[in-house]
């Protein structure tokens, strides 16, 4: 098992593998999140993170699935609802498959597994406010379908347990890949010059957890820089401070002690 440095390193990797292949393909991307907050906050990972975010427009990420495992090295796997079917989240991970580890979520999900990044499709929302609150409606109603052979593992109170396993039969029986199509093709529909807006962070978990706020310019992605990580340069939004403070607010102060901790648990596989 990886200790979280050791972790951090091999990520790391991922990253310039992923960083090298979009240049190979002439697409775009941006670090985001905690990567980015990492990069601008302390000049490479957050010491207590254990993943890596980056962020890419529609267009590039649809380049990226279809064309990427023609260029990647044998070890490695571009991960999707499309390339690996029980896969069951609609963004993609770019996988180092030297490492049988998971987190613990996707331990027993028939899936590839391996030391990962995330990449997060971007996508414009509608201008109008209440076309997009149901957008998100259906995206999370989607969302819930393809977590739901997850859930069903943790949940244990009644009747929601009930209701993950139910979710859980209908979605095998159709597939997270027609789900997750289905989300895709809910986002790529608002692609469209006049909506110029979009939550940079789109879960479409709930609509009552509004962000309409939140959004930011979709054109921020057409406006990048080279900024340090670690002991490289990758790309970023010019304006990261827009994009940090619209996700985290005031980014630069640390969070309490207590919650300086990883996100996620992982396992051996098998």
């Amino acid at each position: 098992m990886l200790d979280l440095r050791s972790l951090q390193l091999v990520q790391l990797d991922i990253l310039s593998e992923f960083d090298s292949l979009c240049k190979k393909l002439g697409l775009r991307y941006s670090l985001a999140y905690g990567t980015l907050l990492g990069a601008v906050r302390h000049g490479g990972f957050i010491p207590w993170d254990d993943d890596v975010d980056v962020c890419m427009l529609r267009q590039d990420y649809d380049k990226l699935i279809k064309q990427a495992g023609d260029y990647l090295p044998s070890n490695y796997f571009l991960q999707s609802a499309y390339s690996d079917p029980n896969y069951p989240l609609d963004f993609a991970k770019l996988l180092l498959t030297d490492y049988n580890l998971s987190v613990v979520e996707s331990k027993n999900l028939d899936i590839t597994h391996g030391v990962f990044i995330d990449i997060f499709p971007i996508d414009a929302c509608h201008n109008n406010r209440l076309v997009d609150w149901f957008d998100r409606l259906r995206v999370g109603a989607a969302r819930i379908l393809c977590f739901a052979a997850i859930d069903e593992q943790f949940e244990s109170k009644f009747p929601r347990k009930q209701i993950r396993k139910l979710a859980s039969l209908y979605t095998k029986r159709r597939g997270t890949q027609a789900i997750v199509a289905h989300i895709d093709a809910i986002r790529r529909k608002r692609n469209t010059p006049s909506n110029a807006y979009s939550y940079y962070y789109y879960t479409g978990d709930s609509p009552l957890k509004y962000e309409w706020d939140h959004r930011l310019p979709i054109a921020l992605m057409n406006d990048l820089i080279e900024i340090e990580f670690e002991d490289r340069s990758f790309l970023c939004v010019r304006d990261y401070d827009a994009f940090l403070k619209s996700s985290y607010g005031d980014y630069m102060v640390l969070p309490p002690e207590e919650k300086r901790k990883p996100d996620h648990e992982l396992s051996e596989v098998g």
